[in-house]
This record gives structure tokens, sequence and C-alpha cells, in this order.
């Protein structure tokens, strides 16, 4: 637990300065602002008991559906927060819970394939100095960034090939659905790692529980409402009638390659491992039987191949299944999957008469963000003093009148997501609204009164 918060404070330990007057991630970056904007929205609503499916406090009179549109469902737990603290401080301590969940989840994983309970803390460390979360929250994506009941379900998901049972198969539909609820995607990662697991199981003889199948049936139960609010307002989300493969799934995949696993590189960086779990992923392989670790090698290759995005062509074959699929357009986010497995084989790579004990774990993660800073690797999330001017805004939110327009109104002259933060203060409705300067985001009905 010490060494959970402990990362986690090292993951926002820049934002945790102050938090009253700072917020996590990068103030210039459009999702950043719109993210931060969108836990706020979905809280007040949660909490008013108000419905999620349309918004009417932007692009005023016409109005839009942020939490359809995608990675909302983060402000249903933010809500706590907000309940009780103000925002910024409120999402400061919410990721600073997320972070905790994230490392303690992984330490769940380590335990759960049979790691010792010291070289278990291994992948925790490599969940709390990840550059792909500290990449993600300082984009002020915060779907991305939360993987605890993903990690979670992985852990749920070998315990039950191990030791079935229909608890463990409650918890695993639980925690499947949970995933699935925050960030769609992931939920289907769960079927990317555990399909070529299962398979190469059965290819060794071995049977798959009856429980598993039940966690599964029961997982699909809990996302049935889900997916049929989505399946019902699917053609009005942004992007969801646009050509597959999209060009940004060129673009996010576009250059990369194995030296991304050694070197620090921006577009590329959740890629990256220290050299201490690279070491120790070898290791493992070189001490175990093969036998212990096909599954796993088997389905982080497949991720690997995934990350290589259209040109590679499994990215095509496996997301032009569905329309819900093919709306993932970041083949690169493939990498937390080959990053977690990667980490998982690493906790075996050290002998057992090591393994067990507590010191050489310990110096071996205190080794690990020391080598990422050596790699020229970021693994802390950014933060933003916030800039605006609140008197105004204050003095704003006392005047007369319900809707506010902020210029620029033009969407080709709009580049900043700063007027949602302004909302935050002054509560009026917006004729202006998110990212206008992307067309597939704007609502038609607005442009043709526009």
């Amino acid at each position: 637990m010490i060494l959970s918060l402990g990362f986690a404070w090292l993951m926002l330990a820049s934002t945790l300065q102050d938090p009253g007057a700072r917020i996590v991630g990068n103030w210039m970056h459009p999702d950043c602002l719109g993210n931060h904007w969108l836990l706020v929205w979905v809280a007040e609503r949660t909490l008013g008991f108000e419905s999620l499916l349309h918004n009417s406090t932007y692009y005023a009179p016409v109005g839009d559906a942020p939490w359809l549109a995608g990675n909302g469902s983060q402000g249903l737990f933010y809500s706590l927060f907000h309940a009780i603290l103000a925002w910024p401080t409120s999402s400061t301590a919410y990721l600073f819970f997320v972070c905790s969940f994230n490392n303690l989840a992984a330490y769940t994983l380590a335990r759960s394939l049979g790691a010792h309970r010291w070289s278990a803390l291994i992948l925790l460390s490599v969940m709390g100095c990840s550059p792909y979360i500290a990449q993600e929250l300082s984009s002020g994506r915060f779907s991305q960034a939360d993987l605890g009941f993903f990690l979670l379900s992985l852990a749920l998901f070998f315990r039950i090939l191990e030791r079935p049972s229909r608890k463990l198969a409650l918890f695993l539909g639980v925690c499947g659905a949970l995933t699935s609820l925050l960030y769609f995607y992931y939920g289907f990662f769960l079927i990317l790692i555990g399909a070529p697991i299962l398979l190469i199981r059965r290819l060794q003889g071995e049977r798959i529980p009856r429980e598993f199948f039940e966690a599964c049936g029961f997982g699909l139960l809990l996302l049935l409402p889900l997916l049929g609010v989505f399946a019902a307002h699917w053609e009005g989300i942004p992007g969801s009638t646009e050509v597959f493969p999209h060009p940004e799934s060129y673009g996010d995949s576009s250059g990369a390659s194995l030296k991304y696993f050694f070197l620090g590189e921006t577009r590329f960086v959740g890629f990256c491992q220290s050299l201490p779990i690279l070491l120790l992923f070898a290791a493992a392989l070189i001490q175990w039987p093969a036998r212990k670790f096909t599954g796993i090698l088997v389905a982080g290759g497949l991720a690997w191949w995934l990350c290589l995005g259209p040109s590679a062509g499994l990215y095509n074959w496996i997301y032009g299944l569905h329309p819900f699929l093919e709306r993932f357009w970041w083949p690169y986010r493939h990498c937390i999957i080959v990053a977690t497995l990667l980490g998982a084989v690493a906790c075996f790579g050290l002998p057992d008469r090591l393994a067990e004990k507590k010191w050489p774990v310990l110096l071996l993660i205190a080794a690990m963000p020391v080598s990422l800073d050596i790699q020229g690797v970021r693994y802390q999330a950014k933060s933003s003093a916030i800039s605006l001017p609140h008197p105004l805004y204050e003095k704003l939110q006392r005047l007369e009148g319900e809707i506010l327009l902020q210029t620029p109104l033009a969407p080709s002259r709009t580049t900043s997501q700063v007027p949602l933060i302004a909302q935050l203060i002054h509560k009026k409705r917006l004729v202006n609204g998110h990212a206008p300067w992307v067309d597939r985001v704007r609502p038609p009905a607005w442009d043709d009164l526009l």
C-alpha cells in the first residue's frame, strides 16, 4: 500500500504541490481541458440524478451528447470526490486514487500469476512509473490512464483458470463490465488478451473452467443496457460514420519500432520500459520452461502486431469486425497490453532466493525511474497552473442572462478549450462548444444555425 501511494505521489507530484491552483495535464492540450470539463459535467448530472444523454450547457441552443461521444464515465466515480471537494482539487484527488488503484491492481495481477509477494511489487512499479500512463494523464485522457479494473479483470481471469469458483466468476464479470463502462476498448483488450491465452491452454491439453464462461455471460448481461444505449444513438456519435481504416489510425502507428522499447520518443513513449525490467524479462524467459509463458507471449506478440496499425493488416481484420470497433483509431494504445504482460513476466526474472527477499526487489524498483531518466523518458504527469481571470467570470455569474457567447465564434478561428473551463466558474450556457474546430464534433444543427 505504501509503495502504491508513493508511486501515485511520484506520478502527480507537480500537481500535488498546489492542487487548488494547478490541474493534472497540459493546459494547452485540447483533450485536457475538455476532459476536465467533462468530469465536472458528468459528476454534477450524476449528483443531480439527471440524464447523461444530452448536454444543453454548450452549443446553445442545440446542445450535444458528450458522454456518448466518449470517455465520460470516469465522471461517475469522480462524482464521489466532487461531492466533497471543489474542482480542481477534486480532480487531483480523484486521479491520485486512480493511480493508486492502478498500482494495487497490478500487484494483484502479479500475485495471481504466482509471483512472490515481494517480486510482485515489480509489476506494481511498472505501472507506478509507466510512461504510457504519464502521457495519457498529461494529455488529459483520463479514461486511458485508468487501468485499475482492466488489471483487476486480468488478475481474476488468471486466478479463475487455476482455482475456479462462482465467487471469482461473479467478481470477474463485474470487473470486466466496469472496465468496458470506463473505456469500452479496454474491455475489448481483455478479449484480445484472453482469447490467445485460452487457445494455447487448450492446445496444451488443459481445460477451460465452466466458471470462466459464467463470468463472461454475467459481464455481458451487465453490459447489455450500456450497449443498447450506444446502439440506439450510434449514428449521432462523432466519427461513427467515417471511413475505416481512419486516416488517424495510420498516423497513430506510422513509425512504430522495437527500438522504442529502449529509447524515449514522444509519439511512442508508451512502448519504453526501464532497463531493469527488460533484463528481468529476458532472465525469466531463460529460467522458466517455455510452456509457462507461451500464452502470455502470444498475446503480447499479437498486441505488438496491432500496434503497427492498418499497414500491418491484423488491425484491419480485427477492428473491421463491427462498427463499434471501427471507431478505435489509436493502434498505438495496444502498447499497454505489451507493457502489462512484459512486466508480469519480469516478476519471475529473479531467482527464487532473491524474489522472496525485500531488499533485492526494492533496489530494482529504485533503479527503474533512474533508468527511465537515463533513457530520456518522462514518467511523471505534466501539470499546469490555472490561467483564468477569476474575478471577471465570477462577476459574469452574478449578471442576469442565461446564454454567453465568447469570441472567437467562427470554428476556423477557435483553437482553445478555455471557454469550457471558464464555464465552470460563470455557469452560463455557451453558444460556443467543445472543440469546434473539429468538423465531426460540431452538431450539424448548430452549423445550420450559425
